[in-house]
């Protein structure tokens, strides 16, 4: 079992040492570093790639990554309140980013993926928008938006390669990460991730990997 997690983990890790390679910069790495994604959250990401299926589209799924680095620089920022210049830096960090993704894009031909993708951006930016300005007790409402948030660049990029099917799993792991700001209990969230999970068409020593890693990324208490 724990050769099956540690081949899952594996690919993750190269993957995200390509996303790190493609971000580089002298300046801005000293000052803020490179953010990275959790391993449940780069699986969500990345499912398609786990049951070797579009191993060819690899730069597509960076660039997708590499947006939700950018917008996690900026929400770091967000959180801290007044910008120092260490949360400027973060900004720019966030801001150079977003063009290595288009970059990365342009420069291997994804051209309607570069659309889809400006478009989930917008989405997202409208769902942070509305949780920020409006105190809100509607529950769907709420749920909405912060799918939107976590899971809209994949959902455009398996729209674009025709991986759909790979979406209803993605969905629920990014959401599992996102536990503590959904009007939901974690018994819930565990029995809809498992549920999809079976459902998933992905061979089984990926599901048991994934498995492993949900119940690596779950509060103690909470049982798969």
């Amino acid at each position: 079992m724990k050769q099956m997690t540690n081949s899952i983990q594996g690919k993750l890790e190269l993957w995200r040492r390509e996303v790190k390679d493609i971000l580089r910069h002298p300046i801005l790495i000293e000052h803020t570093g490179i953010p990275q994604l959790s391993d449940l959250k780069m699986a969500s990401i990345y499912l398609p790639l786990l049951e070797k299926e579009h191993l060819e589209d690899v730069n597509a799924y960076h660039a997708t990554t590499i947006i939700y680095l950018a917008l996690s620089c900026h929400d770091d920022v967000l959180q801290m309140g007044t910008l120092q210049k260490s949360q400027q830096l973060q900004v720019l960090a966030g801001d150079y980013y977003s063009g290595k993704y288009y970059q990365l894009l342009a420069k291997n031909g994804y051209q309607k993926l570069i659309t889809r993708l400006t478009n989930s951006i917008r989405l997202m930016t409208e769902s942070r928008s509305f949780l920020y300005l409006n105190d809100t007790s509607d529950e769907q409402a709420v749920i909405h938006a912060r799918k939107v948030i976590v899971t809209e660049p994949t959902r455009a990029l398996f729209t674009e390669l025709g991986t759909l099917k790979f979406m209803p799993l993605a969905e629920q792991l990014a959401l599992f990460e996102d536990f503590d700001k959904l009007p939901y209990s974690l018994d819930v969230m565990a029995s809809q991730i498992k549920q999809q999970l079976d459902q998933a068409p992905l061979n089984q020593e990926v599901k048991q990997s994934l498995l492993e890693l949900i119940e690596k990324a779950s509060p103690s208490e909470t049982i798969l």
